[in-house]
């Protein structure tokens, strides 16, 4: 399954990626010879990948949680005496 997603995941950026500079061209008049068209598909692509990576983190409660959760609480010295 991973292997299939991947592989569909690298032809649809390939295609969108190989697009998207043409239709910014057209719609917004830039030519393709100058760098602006490519600007925008690959800022678009590092925001994505930015998206992505920080859904993969751990929220911070769950970080507390995990935290709390391996802590031995020891036994208040009051009940020793």
């Amino acid at each position: 399954m991973q292997s299939a997603l991947i592989g569909a995941a690298a032809f649809a950026g390939g295609l969108i990626g190989g697009l998207l500079p043409a239709l910014l061209s057209n719609t917004l008049g830039w030519p393709l010879a100058t760098p602006a068209p490519y600007r925008v598909p690959l800022a678009l692509a590092a925001l994505i990948a930015v998206v992505l990576v920080r859904s993969t983190w751990p929220s911070p409660l769950a970080l507390l949680s995990r935290w709390c959760a391996s802590r031995i609480f020891p036994v208040p010295v009051t009940l020793w005496l």
